[in-house]
């Protein structure tokens, strides 16, 4: 299944400095904001309910948890059987959970079922640089003279995937002249003389 919305990360503007170096290493992580250790950071996707109709525009929310990230992708999402909207650039805000504050970005898309019947949505995934404390092999002489130090880590981290309900557009009280169209819209309209 290909991941939609864009075919390569794109950075976005988070505001967080950029940092181009090489890294080692590749992790994936995913764990629920309530319940993080430490450090570890997160990626959530959130829908409002499990049950959407057919072309329905479901909004789709993602969050990432994460402390002092560097050269942060713009999320990409899984989603077979969905049409996906651009992800919007993040808005930016911090939460304390247990001892530690952590930065969190939070993307907004929505996405339109084309198809009936049980579909996932995700899971999403985010690629992004971390610094995290060096570890030392305590029997290696050399490294036990070097107690500190911090590495970068460019991770992956992934969300878990959501389980969502297409209905079928209902037939029963469905106007002549329906289109397909499903949701609340509103249309704003503005003249002035030329």
């Amino acid at each position: 299944d290909p991941i939609c919305n864009t075919t390569t990360p794109r950075p976005c503007d988070t505001g967080v400095s950029a940092v181009r170096m090489p890294v080692t290493g590749s992790i994936n992580a995913a764990a629920p904001s309530g319940d993080l250790p430490d450090d570890s950071p997160s990626l959530e996707l959130h829908i409002p309910r499990q049950t959407a109709f057919l072309g329905e525009l479901i909004p789709v929310t993602l969050e990432l948890l994460v402390f002092d990230p560097h050269d942060l992708n713009l999320p990409q999402v899984r989603a077979t059987g969905f049409t996906l909207s651009a992800i919007d650039q993040p808005t930016r805000s911090r939460r304390k959970i247990g001892q530690r504050t952590f930065d969190v970005f939070t993307f907004k898309t929505a996405a339109t079922a084309a198809k009936n019947g049980q579909l996932t949505l995700g899971p999403a995934e985010c690629t992004l640089v971390l610094r995290s404390r060096k570890t030392f092999d305590p029997s290696d002489p050399a490294s036990a003279l070097i107690r500190s130090g911090i590495e970068l880590k460019r991770v992956t981290l992934r969300s878990n995937p959501v389980p969502i309900e297409i209905l079928p557009i209902p037939t029963e009280k469905r106007p002549q002249n329906f289109s397909g169209a499903v949701g609340q819209f509103s249309l704003a309209v503005s003249a002035r003389p030329t």
